[in-house]
């Protein structure tokens, strides 16, 4: 018993001197470490996808005339993160004519945005996507004629367009 009461105060002594020794050591000198990080230039995605491959009516469909609502043919979708503060992305579009081989008939139209989500970053009348950091958007993308079609047009089941969407750069 005699050994196991020395152990614990051979124990408590030498716990009471490093507290003793730490509370009432001085600071001889001090330094710092700098601690370094990075954050790499995060992902884009940028995609179009067709939602309809339908034929639409030129004539009878009322949102396919000027000044319509517009068809909805896909939407496209930007995604983006980690970017540099104040980046600025531009939304274009480059359109072929609706042409038709059959008839050689050939007539105009334009693309019209429908926000799904992420109006808080895309602004429909300027077509730019403006954040800091991350964005997420998706827009339906409609199409509409930019003429009348004369009455005399000959009837074709050919009709074939095409619309590239771009994503650019601001800054």
């Amino acid at each position: 018993m005699e050994g196991l009461n020395m152990k614990k105060f051979l124990v408590v002594l030498v716990i009471l001197t490093v507290v003793i020794t730490g509370v009432f050591a001085d600071v001889v000198k001090t330094d710092s470490l700098l601690v370094y990080g990075t954050i790499g230039l995060g992902d884009i995605l940028f995609k179009t996808t067709q939602t309809s491959t339908s034929k639409i009516d030129l004539i009878g469909e009322e949102d396919m005339q000027m000044g319509g609502d517009g068809v909805e043919v896909g939407y496209w979708e930007f995604a983006a993160t980690s970017q540099p503060v104040g980046s600025v992305f531009k939304i274009e579009y480059n359109y072929s004519t609706l042409s038709s081989d059959d008839t050689g008939e050939e007539f105009g139209f334009e693309a019209v945005e429908a926000a799904i989500s992420g109006e808080d970053f895309y602004d429909l009348s300027t077509k730019t996507i403006a954040f800091d950091g991350s964005a997420a958007v998706k827009t339906a993308v409609k199409v509409r004629l930019t003429e009348v079609i004369p009455a005399e047009t000959p009837p074709a089941v050919d009709y074939k367009g095409t619309i590239t969407v771009n994503l650019t750069t601001v800054n």
